[in-house]
């Protein structure tokens, strides 16, 4: 793996989610919060990574909170490979609600998928979650679910 020295890269396994926030000038109270999932399924939707799920916990970052008064929010982000329109292959995500007693600075959680993965991002069959999509910064499609 080559890399340039001005950038670390980051290894993810198939079935992982990476989430990052945006970029920050000083520290993360800064500007806009924003959340993007970055998912990493397997190609291949009969193997290990064709699903995956991560639970993202969000506190205030400056308290105790969280442990004395259990003050946070808990996220449980998923994915699954599925068959979509004409046998082509989709990429059904969702996000749930396990704990909600921090105000969160956003409403939105963003699906990215790798450069390159090509398979549309999209919800469960049936589902009533308010949906947006927009495109990255390189072009890439992404999808954003809001929270209840």
């Amino acid at each position: 793996m080559t890399a340039p020295l001005s950038r670390t890269p980051t290894l993810v396994r198939a079935g992982g989610i990476l989430v990052l926030s945006n970029k920050c000038a000083e520290t993360v109270y800064d500007g806009e919060a924003t959340r993007v999932a970055h998912i990493f399924p397997s190609l291949n939707s009969e193997t290990n990574g064709a699903e995956g799920s991560f639970k993202l916990v969000e506190d205030d970052g400056k308290t105790n909170e969280h442990a004395e008064k259990g003050v946070f929010t808990e996220l449980e982000l998923s994915f699954q490979v599925g068959l979509g329109e004409r046998g082509r292959q989709d990429v059904v995500v969702d996000v749930k609600e396990l704990n909600n007693t921090y105000s969160l600075p956003y409403d939105i959680i963003w699906f990215i998928l790798p450069p390159g993965d090509d398979r549309k991002l999209k919800t469960a069959a049936g589902s009533t979650k308010k949906t947006a999509e927009k495109k990255a910064e390189d072009g890439r499609a992404m999808l954003g679910l809001y929270l209840t």
